[in-house]
């Protein structure tokens, strides 16, 4: 059963129970809890619309369908969970997807984005900090098919290896079947660097204060004006 905080007093309704459909039907936030692990979310044509997630040890399998001339604004913060994201664009829909994760453990970030329809944009942006010595992935895969033109399609992605032995890959995939298509991708796996650790020091932080300072700068730099979603990631931050 979805359970469902609605922010704004819009309707949202589970339209199809036994396939777990849920129906956007207005403009607005909407912050959803403890969903079911597989769920499709329709967001019917000309809405503006913020989804807020925030999620825990779960496996997610989310299909999301972003109708005409509709813009979807996807924030989503996951605590050592994996996820597995299909998201379909119409004519003239707009999205921009913000993920966060902290990883403790091995954890497979899987994101698909078709474009099937003309003039249609998206932005994926991954962060990821692994504090574990298994996997983080992320696999993101951004479509355009043959003939659909005048698309705009962006990935970014930055994986923090806080573990020494921590192993972390990320996957960028752009499968352009159309010249008139403007798209680009930047992909980066590093660790916080010594240099920046020493400079702490000298105004008297201790090393374990530092990264902690570092890991909040990284992960809620860009983090909703929102007390549920700030106290969710500050709580798992300082574990």
């Amino acid at each position: 059963m979805l359970n469902k905080i609605v922010l704004n007093g819009k309707s949202i309704s589970l339209t199809d129970r036994e396939n777990s459909v849920l129906t956007i039907e207005n403009s607005g936030i909407y912050q959803l809890e403890k969903i079911e692990k597989k769920l499709k979310i329709v967001i019917k044509p000309s809405l503006n619309v913020h989804i807020i997630l925030c999620e825990e040890e779960i496996n997610h399998y989310l299909t999301i369908e972003i109708s005409k001339n509709s813009f979807l604004n996807l924030s989503y913060y996951s605590i050592n969970s994996s996820a597995n994201l299909v998201i379909n664009l119409q004519e003239m829909a707009k999205l921009d997807l913000l993920f966060h994760i902290i990883s403790r453990k091995r954890c497979e970030i899987t994101i698909h984005v078709n474009h099937l329809e003309k003039n249609s944009f998206s932005k994926v942006s991954l962060h990821g900090l692994n504090e574990s010595n298994e996997l983080l992935l992320f696999d993101l895969e951004t479509k355009v098919l043959k003939n659909i033109s005048d698309c705009r399609v962006i990935q970014n992605a930055k994986i923090m290896n806080v573990a020494d032995l921590a192993e972390s890959l990320i996957k960028p995939k752009l499968l352009i079947d159309f010249n008139s298509v403007e798209a680009n991708h930047s992909a980066y796996i590093g660790s916080f660097k010594e240099e920046t650790l020493f400079f702490l020091a000298t105004l008297g932080i201790n090393r374990k204060d530092a990264i902690l300072l570092l890991k909040k700068a990284f992960f809620l730099g860009d983090v909703e004006n929102n007390s549920y979603v700030e106290k969710f990631c500050l709580e798992h931050l300082n574990e």
